[in-house]
């Protein structure tokens, strides 16, 4: 390997260990990492934007609601959009992940006797995780993207 490829993926893997320090992942993301070597060189690379998108889209999605709605929520709506963003979570970053962890007490404040208030402040905890974790996603990106392109350049 390339020192210059060595150098980001070590870089890459201090990310991820730190991302798992801070809680913001688990083994799960780095076991997601490393099946690009089984799978695809470029797996990581299409995984991380997939989720950042529909992740954003659908916290988006879910505060729309919350405003237009002011008298009447959808709290079925509510509950399968929080599903989603839940099951991406979870999938990618793991069970112990904060923000799967964020969407899992905002799926209790929609299923324990919703409250406006309590669902309004789960949603506003799962966009500051959902943040929180996107800034190291598009480091691990940036990085993964530098690690693609150097090593494609040192093949014969």
């Amino acid at each position: 390997m390339p020192p210059e490829v060595a150098h980001l993926n070590l870089q890459l893997l201090q990310t991820i260990q730190t991302m798992k320090q801070e809680g913001l992942a688990d083994d799960c993301f780095s076991s997601i990492y490393l099946l690009k070597e089984k799978i695809d060189d470029h797996f990581f690379l299409e995984v991380i934007p997939a989720f950042c998108s529909d992740t954003r889209d659908v916290l988006k999605s879910l505060a729309e609601m919350m405003i237009k709605q002011d008298d009447n929520w959808d709290y079925d709506q509510m509950l399968e959009y929080v599903y989603k963003i839940k099951g991406a979570a979870v999938s990618l970053l793991g069970r112990t992940s904060r923000m799967a962890e964020a969407c899992s007490a905002f799926e209790r404040a929609i299923i324990n006797m919703p409250s406006k208030e309590e669902c309004s402040k789960a949603l506003h905890q799962a966009q500051r995780e959902y943040e929180a974790v996107e800034a190291k996603l598009h480091i691990c990106l940036t990085l993964e993207r530098g690690i693609v392109l150097l090593s494609s350049m040192h093949k014969p």
